[in-house]
């Protein structure tokens, strides 16, 4: 919850409550990755030391904080168990968007595959088709009325990403 609410924060201009939750976010997250470690029955896997060693580093909590920064972060923090809230992040983000603040790549380094697959259109994949059974054998017409039966369906952009 602290790197959405560092998100939130720095699209609404408030550096210093976006920086006080992303480092707060940061430490959960060591704090989550020492729990499941002593549970399993071993030592915690991140130092105090290496905690705040990792916190004082201008590369990891800068001066200006930024949407990449944030972004990284909380897809570290995520992976293994989080893909679904990943995949949406992304996808808010149209993939390669610039962070608004330093004018670089959200998720810097992020390129989506190419080439993509040719009923995309060039397009990249923006949802999951239905599922067979359900949606293409029983309730075809629901689907078709949305647009679902075209070969590029799973391109077309959600509502929740969509540009106000």
């Amino acid at each position: 919850m602290q790197f959405i609410k560092a998100e939130a924060a720095l699209r609404m201009g408030d550096q210093a409550t976006a920086l006080a939750a992303y480092k707060t976010g940061i430490q959960s997250h060591f704090q989550f990755v020492n729990d499941r470690s002593t549970e399993a029955g071993n030592p915690a896997s991140i130092t105090t030391a290496t905690r705040d060693s990792f916190l004082a580093s201008p590369n990891i909590v800068p001066a200006t904080l930024t949407l990449s920064h944030v972004m990284s972060q909380k897809y570290i923090a995520l992976w293994g168990w989080g893909h679904n809230e990943i995949w949406m992040d992304i996808r808010r983000y149209h993939y390669t968007a610039p962070d608004s603040i330093s004018g670089t790549q959200v998720f810097r380094g992020l390129t989506p595959p190419n080439p993509l697959f040719s009923d995309n259109a060039g397009q990249v994949v923006q949802r999951i088709r239905p599922r067979f059974n359900s949606e293409y054998v029983w309730n075809r017409d629901a689907l078709n009325a949305i647009g679902g039966l075209a070969g590029d369906y799973h391109t077309k952009e959600l509502w929740i990403t969509q540009k106000q």
